[in-house]
This record gives C-alpha cells, structure tokens and sequence, in this order.
C-alpha cells in the first residue's frame, strides 16, 4: 500500500515537470508583428519580406517579391530571386533577378514563359545593411505545379 502511494506521488511529480507551462516574453520591439499574427524569428534590420509565384493556363509566371527594412537603421537592402522548378529530386535554377535600393524599401516584379510539367517555386534571398552589419533571411513562395 505504502509503495503503490510513493509511485503515485512520484508519477505526478514528473507530470507536474513535463506539462509545466513556460512563460514567454515578447519583446516591444517586436509586439505589433506578434499581434498581427506574422510570428517569426526576431530581426532587427528586416521588417517584413515576401515572394509570391502565379502561373497562369497559359504557362505566364508573375514572380513578385519585396524586402522592406527598418528604416531608422537600414542604409541598403538587396533582393536576389531565383525561379526554380523540381527536377531530379532537387530544385534547379531557372532564372535569377537581383534589386537593390539605398532606401528601406525595393522589390523584384518579373514574368516569363514556363515549360508545362513541372513544379516551380519563387526563392528569394533578402540582405539588409545597416553600415558594415547586415541580416540575411530566405523567404520562399508556395510551389505550383504547371
């Protein structure tokens, strides 16, 4: 009986250790990104960034993407957005397009003519700089299949 009670109690014991909550923090800086929805890995020179592919039945792709920095700290901000397609068990480069901008604010707006039965996606690399210290961050758009 004794030992039946001492396994019980240690049993809830390490429940209590494993389901304890954790209290998280969110920074001030970081609080209206939070509250927006948009959780993300805290950055200090970027604010937000995307990239978005359509492809229409005519196989015309839009590829769109941005890079928005802070503009209290940013001096530059580059773009590089590949178009990519599956093949082989990988992603293969297709086309390339680069922006830059000495303000807070650029973005990459292109079209081409794709091949039918494949796989694309939009990968865009985005940097800011503020001085000689920079943030690098991958944002990837949703694939589509033509």
């Amino acid at each position: 009986m004794h030992l039946r009670r001492l396994v019980a109690v240690f049993l809830c014991f390490i429940m209590f250790i494993s389901f304890g909550g954790q209290v998280h923090a969110i920074p001030n800086s970081n609080l209206e990104t939070f509250q927006r929805g948009k959780i993300s890995p805290f950055m200090v020179y970027i604010v937000d960034a995307g990239a978005t592919l359509s492809i229409s039945s005519t196989g015309k792709a839009v590829i769109d993407s941005y890079l928005l920095g802070d503009s209290r700290a940013v001096t530059k901000i580059e773009i590089k957005t590949e178009l990519q397609y599956y093949i082989n068990g990988r992603w293969t480069t297709r086309n390339t397009w680069t922006s830059s901008s000495n303000n807070n604010y650029t973005t990459i707006d292109e079209s081409t003519q794709l091949s039918k039965g494949y796989l694309y996606r939009a990968l865009s690399t985005v940097t800011a700089y503020s001085g000689s210290a920079s943030e690098t961050q991958t944002v990837i758009s949703r694939e589509v299949r033509y």
